[in-house]
């Protein structure tokens, strides 16, 4: 099982850096590799796979802008994922290269920098976190036929 698991990340690792790198994503390409891999795992390896999904599934209708956000915010998450001997500057990490992310700590501002956005606009930050909220919520559908353990209730 942690075998199976690995690849799974190793996968979704290539997905990422093709997002990263602005190239584009089939999503029948990640279903052909994951979603086998993804049906009898566990919720988190679940919700791993649901948000490389609804990152490509968004990012497809994204104006230039969101898509840079969408990046930035790439930037931000992985590199507050691990940890890192030399928590060394933005100026230090490939921005195209998620390994060379994990464990800088880069705040949003450094990100949005790197990939040429206002490091001073937080707002399409949070208009992206809506779009992938609500994406989440539907391709967790698309996955696995289920409404999405992490939807919020409205009433």
């Amino acid at each position: 099982m942690i075998g199976l698991q690995l690849e799974a990340a190793d996968v979704r690792l290539a997905f990422w850096d093709q997002i990263l790198r602005d190239e584009p994503v089939d999503i029948a390409e990640i279903d052909a590799e994951l979603l086998p891999l993804t049906k009898g795992a566990s919720s988190q390896e679940r919700i791993a796979f649901v948000m490389l999904r609804s990152c490509v599934a968004a990012q497809q209708s994204m104006s230039p802008a969101m898509r840079r956000n969408l990046r930035a915010a790439l930037i931000h998450w992985f590199s507050s994922l691990g940890t890192s001997g030399d928590a060394a500057s933005a100026k230090a990490v490939d921005a195209i290269d998620i390994r060379s992310l994990l464990g800088r700590k880069l705040t949003w501002k450094e990100s949005a920098r790197m990939v040429g956005g206002n490091p001073e606009d937080y707002s399409g930050y949070g208009r992206l976190l809506k779009q992938l909220q609500a994406a989440a919520e539907d391709e967790w559908v698309r996955a696995f036929g289920t409404r999405a353990p992490f939807t919020e209730e409205t009433s």
